[in-house]
């Protein structure tokens, strides 16, 4: 079948061969190799001929089509060009005030977690790669001295290029330092090398400690021995943090050699680090200090805290066997006394026995579920006369110690449950439902601590336990939301480190969204 297109209006037409027997003698002569009669010659002569004319016309039609198409693309190239421009020249993002790109940059920051991962390839992260997405943005990054001041320094094989870290201290104008040192095995053979390379980097930096307001440094025995040439060149030094390195250290009593904080005028937040537990702390000016932070024995710990009066928040974490913790103390000694303290955290309940806090707000502390220091944490409290407000337990607390401590104590109106699923799942999710259970209004037994306004339960564990009754929390949550409960119920939170927790259903998405119309937050 051929088509040609009408003179007249343009639309196409269709033309074929007659259907006369004719036509069924050309299908036989094009489907097989029978010789076609002289008779039948002069019409198929004629027939190829008007073909190859309409296939020149049509070929020559698809060239002048292409040559169009080619037009309209090249075109279009060139207008998307123009709008793209166009478009990036009204784009609301030039008009965004510095200040305010300042703010996003600021956000653009790798964290200390994200050094390891950035080793060796700082120039395509932030601030680096700022620079290269255009002028502006290049000069705002220069013009701002605080995106400049964090510096990670991993001692890995991908070490820091000192040229990199001259260019950013250059930029900066205080120095938050995150030095991790690393010691190689002896026998990997490379170990001199890379220390010899840390050590310039180190030395590089402490040419610059009158600009350091944080150090965060994971320390080795190399470093041990350039500390002392620090001594009286920290006075913008705020937060110092230490941890040792994972490497057995020789004698790691020489961190006594580390003398050199207690020298820092504006030292106020202090974390150490240990895992042996009569490792020395470093001198420090115990008197500034506001945060404390720090693992070790609690003979170590008692010199530093009782000149420590200005703490405002302490994790104090015991390396040693609590059971030793009277033996380090003299019953008559009076408690230590810390004025300002309204944050605190104790690995062992025992260690409230030795101080005193007037001022604090908020308790955390282990419970192991056998060992219930109820009389431990009333006699702290009383001994204080402080009324916190907060309390948080962690690990496998039972749910009727619990109960005990709330009634206790109506001034306490914030719980905090996080149960550790390092034990079996099936013993985490039954302390979760008797918690659960023990503080649902049921309209029979006394309503337990009316008073709570914050309630948070979570799992400290690599997965979520699929056995948690969501709607059995939910209903507790309700109960005490009822207007004949009369609790203080504000604010409740599930706390999960698993992202892959279980779905929920509908049932359970229904009742939340009703709780938090009801003004709570959920």
């Amino acid at each position: 079948m051929l088509s040609s297109r009408c003179s007249e209006c343009g639309s196409l037409k269709s033309s074929s061969f007659d259907q006369t027997p004719t036509s069924s003698r050309r299908l036989k002569l094009t489907t097989t190799n029978e010789i076609p009669e002289e008779a039948e010659l002069d019409s198929i002569r004629s027939f190829a001929s008007t073909t190859r004319a309409r296939l020149a016309v049509l070929e020559q039609g698809i060239v002048e089509l292409e040559d169009r198409l080619k037009e309209l693309q090249s075109e279009r190239l060139a207008l998307r060009k123009l709008h793209e421009e166009d478009s990036a020249i009204l784009s609301p993002l030039r008009r965004v005030p510095p200040e305010i790109l300042a703010e996003v940059f600021s956000w653009t920051l790798p964290g200390p977690d994200d050094a390891f991962a950035l080793a060796g390839k700082k120039a395509k992260h932030s601030p680096w790669i700022l620079g290269y997405i255009c002028r502006r943005w290049r000069d705002i990054a220069l013009s701002i001295p605080s995106l400049w001041s964090l510096i990670h320094v991993v001692g890995r094989k991908s070490m820091d290029p000192l040229p990199m870290l001259r260019v950013q201290v250059a930029r900066a104008r205080t120095l938050k330092i995150h030095f991790v040192g690393f010691e190689p095995p002896s026998e990997s053979g490379s170990g001199t090398q890379v220390e010899r390379t840390q050590l310039d980097l180190f030395n590089f930096l402490s040419a610059h400690s009158t600009r350091w307001e944080e150090l965060n440094v994971v320390i080795t025995p190399f470093m041990v021995p350039r500390f002392p040439a620090l001594r009286g060149r920290l006075p913008s030094l705020k937060r110092l943090w230490i941890k040792w390195a994972q490497y057995d250290m020789q004698n790691r009593d020489t961190v006594n050699t580390i003398q050199c904080f207690e020298t820092a005028g504006s030292l106020v937040d202090v974390g150490v680090l240990n895992d042996k537990p009569h490792t020395m702390l470093p001198l420090m000016p115990a008197h500034q200090i506001t945060y404390y932070r720090v693992e070790s024995s609690w003979e170590i710990h008692v010199p530093v805290l009782k000149l420590a009066r200005n703490i405002v928040e302490a994790r104090i974490s015991l390396l040693d066997n609590p059971r030793r913790l009277e033996s380090w103390s003299d019953p008559s000694d009076p408690a230590i006394e810390m004025p300002r303290l309204k944050r605190l955290y104790v690995s062992c309940a025992k260690v409230l026995d030795f101080l005193r806090a007037p001022a604090l707000t908020e308790i955390a502390l282990p419970i192991d579920g056998v060992e219930t220091p109820l009389g431990t944490l009333s006699n702290f409290f009383a001994r204080s006369s402080c009324t916190p407000r907060r309390l948080c337990f962690k690990g496998t607390p039972k749910a009727s110690f619990t109960a005990e401590i709330l009634n206790e104590h109506p001034f306490l109106t914030s719980l905090t449950l996080l149960i550790d699923e390092d034990r079996l799942v099936d013993e985490s999710v039954d302390i979760l439902h008797r918690h659960i259970t023990m503080l649902t209004v049921n309209g029979v037994a006394p309503v337990v601590s009316p008073h709570l306004r914050e309630i948070r339960f979570g799992v400290v564990g690599p997965s979520f336990p699929n056995e948690w009754d969501h709607l059995l929390f939910l209903r507790m949550v309700q109960s005490r939301r009822a207007p004949g409960s009369h609790c203080a119920l504000a604010h409740v939170h599930f706390l999960t480190y698993d992202s892959d927790s279980p779905a929920l259903d509908s049932a359970t998405l229904s009742t939340m969204d009703a709780l938090r119309k009801d003004g709570l937050n959920l």
